[in-house]
């Protein structure tokens, strides 16, 4: 399997936001600029400067586990629109708490041969392509197995 394998995987896990599913933008139809219209968007990210994929022999040498990062990146709307975080916290805590419980659901069984070993939600406003949104980072540690 592979990294990307993973991550069509994970593009087709539902988490909803205010009751809709995000449009998903995975690396085969990444679109440089993410307008009003396209939000809420999950934008998967590759590996970026400084990822490490670490790698260790299992087994007595029989087997490799490889451990790697995911980012999944919700872009839920322009920080120049709206009323600010009091309109958007409330949707963002609810798409976290979606993500979790999909999460749960997922990783011992649509997910395999992968195990999600960690994850991480942060709620911030990011930068993408030099427009600020208000979204959701979620980090996932992911395991793979190799035999």
């Amino acid at each position: 399997m592979s990294k990307a394998a993973f991550v069509a995987k994970l593009a087709a896990m539902r988490v909803l936001v205010d009751g809709n599913a995000p449009r998903i933008y995975e690396p085969d139809n990444f679109k440089r600029a993410i307008e009003s219209a396209d939000t809420p968007a999950r934008v998967f990210q590759p590996a970026m400067d400084g990822d490490t994929h670490e790698a260790a022999s299992i087994s007595l040498g029989r087997g490799t586990r490889v451990d790697w990062k995911v980012r999944d990146l919700l872009l839920y709307k322009p920080v120049e629109e709206g009323m600010g975080w009091l309109e958007v916290g409330y949707s963002l805590d609810n798409y976290c708490d979606a993500y979790i419980t999909a999460i749960n659901a997922n990783n011992h069984s649509t997910f395999c041969p992968y195990e999600v070993q960690s994850y991480a939600l942060q709620t911030d406003a990011f930068s993408y392509h030099g427009r600020a949104y208000y979204g959701v980072l979620v980090t996932l540690t992911v395991r793979e197995f190799y035999t």
